[in-house]
C-alpha cells in the first residue's frame, strides 16, 4: 500500500483536479431547480392521497391563490381591473401564465342578483358569505386556480399577483394580502433557501476553526476542508445528474455530507499521528489507511444505513434526502480513503502531533471503571425514563408552522382569517353511482341539505357547492297556469345554472355513468380534534340527509383537501419517524454483530447509541414538543452517526486486547488513543450544524438544534455508558469473547 502511494498519489491527485471542475459545475447546476410545492409533503401511496389525487383529476389543481387589499370591497372597480389583467396574462401566448382561472366576489355576488337567480343582497352574500364575502358583506377578494403542473414557479407567480395589483391596479404595496396554498408555497421555497444560504457559512466557517483548533496545523485543515467541499460536491452533483429537483431538505444532505467528512478525516489523522509514532514518515499514510479504513467504512455503512432507512417515508423530500444522503456519505469514504493518504504522501505535516492528542484521560477513565456498575445503573433508569417520553410524542407539519412568525405570508394569512374567513379547505366530494336514479334537481337539494348541516359547525365559516349558484328552488306545486308558468321558468333557469356550474368545476361526468359533486367547506383545523373523530361528527351529520334521498347504496361521501390531507401526513410522520428507526437500529445491529462476531456484543453495543435518540425525543415528548419533518430526520441519522464513535472506540480496545491487555487495561488504552478524536469529531459535526438551529425557518432549526444534541448525547453515550459497560461484568459478557478467543490463540 505505500509502494502504491508513493508512485501513484500525484496521478490520483491530478486525476481529482481534472474532475474537480466538471463536479463543481454539476454541483452548481443543481440549484437551478427547486420544488417546495405542499403536495410533495404528502404521503404517496396513502389512501387519503389517493383520493385527494382523484380530486384534483375531476376538478383541476385544488392549489390557488387569493388576493385581496385593505378596502376591497364589493363596490371596488379594481378587483375587476386586477381579474381581467389575470386572464389576459392567462391567454397571452408569448408568456406560460401560472393561472388556471380566476374569479371574484364581485362578479359572483352580481351573479347571484340577477336572473335567473334573483337574490337579495342579503340572500347573496349569506351564499358567499366566510368564502370570498367577510362578515360584515363588504370586504371581497379574486381566487386563482393554479394550473396542474409540477413544474409551476409560485414565486413568479406570487411577483406577477404583486406586479399588476401595485402597477396596474393601484393598490399600495402595504394593503396588498396575499394567501392561499399557491402563496405559502412560494413563501417556503424562498424562506427555505434563504434559511440555508444564510447560515451555510458560518456552518462551515465554524467547522473549520474548530478543525483548526483540534488538528492544529493548516497543512491539514487545507486537506481536511478540500476532501469535505469535494464531498460536499459530489453530493450535489449525484443530485444534478440523477435529474432530482432541491428542495429545503435535500439542501441539508450535501451540508451533513460536509460536516461528516471533516468529522471522518479527524479520525483519519488520528490514525495518521499514530502511524507517525510507530513507522517512517514516508510509510505513515498508508499505514493510517491501514489502521482506519476498516471502521471509518464500517461507521460509512452505519451512517448510510441511518440515512437509507429514511427511504421507508412516504414523504418525497424525507426519502430523498435519506438517498442521496447516503450515496453522498459513501462517495466521501471513497475520497477519504485515496484522497487523504495521497495528500499526505505528497504534502505531509512536518509538525508534531497536535496537544489535544496528549490529554490525559487516564482520570475520567479510572473513575468510569471503578464506577461501572453505579453508572450502568443510572444510565438504564434514565433510558427508561425517557423512553416512557416517546409515548407523549406529537407531530405537526403545519405548512404555516415552517415560517417565521412575522413573516409576510403568515401575517396575510393571518389579516385574512380576520377578516373574511378561514383558509383551509374540506372537500366533500358527493360521488354518485352510474345506476343512481336521483334527477339532477334531486342531486341539487341533497348537496344544499348537506351544506346546511356544515354551516351548523362551529369550526366551519362558509361553504360553496352547485347549490351556491344554482336558483332557490321552487316551494309550491300545482297545475295551474301560473305554477306551471314559474315551473317552467324555473327548469330553464336550473338548465341555465347547470351548465355555470359544471364549467365552474363544481360537478364533474365521468366514465360509467358516475358523476361528482364538491362541497367546500372553508375551516380552522383544532389540533385536539383527531380527523377520525371530525369523520364520525361530519358522518353523523350527512349521512341521514344522504339516507332521506333513499338512494343511499348509490352514493358514496369521501372527504378531501386540506384537512384531511394535513391529518394523513402527520400519521405518515409519527409512522415513517419509528419504522425509519427500527429499521435502522436492526441494520446497524446486524452490522455491528457481523464487525465484532457476536450477537450478543452487536445488540449491547446498541445500547449506548440507543441513548442519544431516547435522550432528545424522550425530552420532547415530556415538554410537548412536537415533533415536525425536520426532526424525525434527525433520530435514524443520529444512530449511524453514534456508532462511528463506538466503533473506533472498541477498535481501539480490541487492539489493546489482542496485544495482551486486560479489560480494564484496554478500556484504558481505548480512551487514551480515541476519546481525544472522538471529542474533536463531536465538536466539529455538533458546533458546525448549531449556526442552523439560528434559523427562523422552523424545520431547518429543529434539525440544527436535534443534531447538536444528538451528536452530545451520543458522545456522553461512548465515553460514559460504553466503557461503564465494558467494564461490568454485563459489559464482560457480552464483549469478552474477542479476550476468550485471544486467550485460546495464546494457549
Amino acid at each position: 500500500m505505500t509502494h502504491f502511494f508513493n508512485n501513484h498519489s500525484g496521478k490520483l491527485l491530478l486525476i481529482f483536479l481534472v474532475l474537480a471542475p466538471a463536479v463543481f459545475w454539476a454541483s452548481l447546476r443543481a440549484y437551478d431547480k427547486n420544488d417546495n410545492s405542499i403536495a410533495q409533503w404528502l404521503p404517496k401511496g396513502d389512501n387519503t392521497t389517493t383520493q385527494f389525487d382523484q380530486f384534483r383529476d375531476h376538478f383541476g389543481s385544488g392549489e390557488f391563490m387569493l388576493v385581496s387589499w385593505v378596502d376591497c370591497t364589493l363596490d371596488d372597480p379594481r378587483l375587476e381591473d386586477f381579474a381581467v389583467a389575470i386572464e389576459e396574462l392567462s391567454s397571452a401566448g408569448d408568456v406560460e401564465s401560472p393561472f388556471a382561472s380566476v374569479t371574484t366576489g364581485q362578479r359572483l355576488y352580481d351573479i347571484l342578483l340577477e336572473t335567473p337567480f334573483d337574490l337579495s343582497h342579503e340572500q347573496a352574500c349569506r351564499r358567499l358569505s366566510g368564502v370570498l364575502l367577510g362578515t360584515d358583506n363588504e370586504a371581497t377578494c379574486a381566487v386563482i386556480t393554479m394550473v396542474k403542473s409540477a413544474d409551476v414557479d409560485r414565486e413568479f407567480a406570487v411577483a406577477q399577483v404583486q406586479k399588476i395589483a401595485t402597477e396596474q391596479c393601484d393598490v399600495a404595496r402595504e394593503d396588498l394580502r396575499v394567501t392561499g396554498d399557491a402563496a405559502i408555497s412560494a413563501a417556503i421555497d424562498k424562506e427555505g433557501q434563504e434559511a440555508i444560504s444564510r447560515w451555510i457559512l458560518p456552518s462551515a466557517c465554524v467547522s473549520l476553526a474548530v478543525a483548526f483548533l483540534c488538528l492544529r496545523s493548516i497543512r491539514f485543515v487545507i486537506i481536511v476542508f478540500v476532501l469535505a467541499m469535494s464531498s460536499q460536491f459530489s453530493c450535489e452533483a449525484a443530485i444534478y445528474l440523477s435529474g432530482a429537483k432541491m428542495n429545503l431538505f435535500l439542501t441539508l444532505a450535501p451540508i451533513l455530507v460536509f460536516v461528516l467528512t471533516l468529522s471522518a478525516s479527524v479520525h483519519m489523522t488520528n490514525y495518521y499521528w499514530d502511524a507517525r509514532g510507530e513507522v517512517k514518515e514516508r510509510e505513515a499514510p498508508a499505514e493510517a489507511l491501514r489502521l482506519g479504513w476498516q471502521p471509518c467504512l464500517i461507521s460509512s455503512v452505519t451512517t448510510s444505513l441511518g440515512l437509507i432507512s429514511l427511504c421507508v417515508s412516504q414523504v418525497a423530500p424525507v426519502r430523498h434526502f435519506g438517498m442521496y444522503g447516503a450515496a453522498g456519505v459513501l462517495l466521501s469514504f471513497g475520497l477519504l480513503a485515496l484522497l487523504f493518504p495521497a495528500a499526505l504522501t505528497r504534502f505531509s505535516p512536518r509538525n508534531s502531533a497536535p496537544s489535544s492528542g496528549r490529554l490525559n484521560w487516564n482520570p475520567a477513565a479510572n473513575l468510569i471503571v471503578r464506577r461501572a456498575l453505579p453508572l450502568v445503573a443510572l444510565f438504564l433508569v434514565g433510558i427508561a425514563g425517557l423512553g416512557f417520553g416517546l409515548t407523549k410524542i406529537s407531530t405537526n407539519v403545519e405548512p404555516t408552522r415552517f415560517l417565521p412568525a412575522d413573516t409576510r405570508a403568515l401575517n396575510d394569512s393571518r389579516w385574512w382569517i380576520e377578516t373574511i374567513g378561514r383558509l383551509t379547505p374540506l372537500e366533500i366530494v358527493i360521488e354518485f353511482g352510474g345506476e343512481c336514479e336521483l334527477s339532477y334537481e334531486q342531486r341539487l337539494k341533497l348537496v344544499s341539505g348537506i351544506g346546511a348541516r356544515l354551516r351548523q359547525f362551529e369550526q366551519i365559516d362558509g361553504v360553496t357547492s352547485a347549490a351556491t349558484f344554482s336558483p332557490r328552488p321552487m316551494k309550491t306545486s300545482g297545475s295551474s297556469l301560473s305554477q306551471q308558468m314559474r315551473r317552467f321558468a324555473y327548469q330553464r333557469a336550473l338548465k341555465r345554472s347547470r351548465e355555470e356550474v359544471e364549467r365552474a368545476g363544481l360537478v364533474s361526468n365521468a366514465q360509467g355513468g358516475l358523476q361528482y359533486w364538491r362541497v367546500t367547506a372553508r375551516m380552522q383545523r383544532d389540533k385536539d380534534l383527531p380527523f377520525v373523530v371530525l369523520r364520525d361528527r361530519l358522518d353523523a351529520a350527512i349521512h341521514p340527509v344522504v339516507d332521506a334521498t333513499g338512494e343511499a347504496q348509490r352514493v358514496k361521501v369521501i372527504y378531501t383537501g386540506g384537512v384531511p390531507l394535513v391529518y394523513a401526513a402527520q400519521k405518515e410522520l409519527l409512522r415513517a419517524l419509528i419504522l425509519s428507526f427500527s429499521l435502522a437500529l436492526v441494520l446497524i445491529a446486524i452490522v455491528m454483530s457481523i464487525v465484532l462476531r457476536s450477537v450478543v456484543a452487536g445488540v449491547a453495543s446498541m445500547l449506548p447509541n440507543l441513548f442519544p435518540a431516547l435522550a432528545a425525543f424522550g425530552l420532547m415528548g415530556w415538554s410537548g414538543s412536537p415533533v415536525d419533518v425536520g426532526a424525525m430526520m434527525t433520530a435514524s441519522i443520529a444512530l449511524g452517526i453514534a456508532v462511528d464513535d463506538t466503533l473506533h472506540f472498541l477498535t481501539w480496545r480490541s487492539r489493546a486486547i489482542r496485544a495482551g491487555a486486560s479489560d480494564e487495561e484496554a478500556i484504558r488504552e481505548a480512551f487514551r488513543r480515541c476519546a481525544s478524536a472522538m471529542l474533536s469529531t463531536t465538536l466539529i459535526a455538533g458546533l458546525g450544524l448549531l449556526p442552523f438551529a439560528f434559523s427562523s425557518f422552523q424545520p431547518v432549526a429543529q434539525f440544527g438544534r436535534l443534531m447538536f444534541i444528538l451528536l452530545v448525547a451520543a458522545l456522553v453515550g461512548d465515553l460514559l455508558l460504553l466503557p461503564a459497560m465494558l467494564a461490568s461484568r454485563f459489559g464482560r459478557w457480552c464483549f469478552g469473547g474477542e479476550a476468550k478467543r485471544m486467550k485460546r490463540a495464546q494457549a
